[in-house]
């Protein structure tokens, strides 16, 4: 796919803003959890490799990305977006396996940050699918200026608990913390979904074996090519009496919690 309007930019916080594009031709629908590549194709090929983004919404007329500013990538991005007019992205996907949506009466979903950008999709489908489940997003951030990232959650229908690392709004700590506050101690049944740095998505694991609920957690390992070739992204999953490598740009970025041999990492 190639030459995509952009439709809209909004800034949520000083780094971090979203980016409205048309639905790309073909495009099948994303599973939560999908990600797409671009590319500032129709600009030149500087960075020559295309960039990861979780698929954050999508209607029937355009898809969604939450993008932070990390790099030059998303810097020249941002820059291109603010200065208006016509822009087109070269788009490839969705990609990747998303998460697998069960029928629950609770589910949690925990971000670290801008990992929120790979549940909103997630949310957004639980409120069509699921709209009378109790649906929680768990968002840990730095400081009380990036509660911009969870703008769009209370609008489809969850209950969001924010902990910042210093206070400033929420409970102060880890945003693990407040896993025990949200359903009874006997949560079988419940469903988790998890998106965020490595020793998060480590916590909400051990959290979620020892709560009996199940827990599918989407690895944010760097991704150079996207497409499976570098092997830059692997993750060391259970295989029988063994293990291997897996790479989490084909068969991921979503995993079950209790695939992932934690110890190799």
């Amino acid at each position: 796919m190639g030459g995509t309007p952009v439709l809209g930019y909004e800034e949520r916080t000083r780094d971090c803003y979203l980016v409205r594009l048309a639905r790309p031709e073909g495009w099948p629908g994303a599973k939560p959890g999908q990600f797409v590549l671009i590319r500032l194709g129709l600009l030149g090929y500087d960075p020559l490799l295309r960039r990861p983004f979780s698929v954050y919404a999508e209607d029937d007329d355009s898809i969604a990305l939450l993008v932070q500013r990390r790099g030059g990538f998303t810097a020249r991005l941002q820059g291109l977006l603010r200065r208006g007019g016509a822009l087109e992205l070269d788009v490839l996907g969705p990609l990747g396996n998303g998460f697998e949506l069960r029928e629950s009466g609770l589910h949690v979903m925990v971000a670290g940050g801008i990992g929120i950008a790979g549940l909103g999709l997630l949310a957004l489908e639980l409120s069509r699918t699921q709209p009378d489940s109790k649906r929680v997003v768990l968002l840990g951030l730095p400081h009380e200026g990036y509660l911009g990232l969870g703008a769009d959650f209370a609008g489809w229908g969850c209950e969001v608990r924010v902990s910042t690392e210093d206070g400033s709004c929420g409970s102060r700590g880890l945003v693990t913390e407040l896993l025990g506050d949200v359903g009874s101690p006997a949560l079988g049944g419940a469903e988790v979904y998890a998106c965020g740095p490595r020793e998060m998505l480590r916590a909400v694991a051990r959290w979620a074996g020892g709560a009996g609920a199940r827990a599918q957690l989407c690895m944010e390992e760097m991704m150079c090519c996207g497409l499976g070739v570098c092997l830059s992204c692997v993750v060391p999953v259970r295989c029988g009496d063994g293990w291997r490598w897996v790479q989490s740009c084909t068969e991921g970025p979503v995993f079950s919690a209790g695939e992932i041999v934690w110890e190799m990492l």
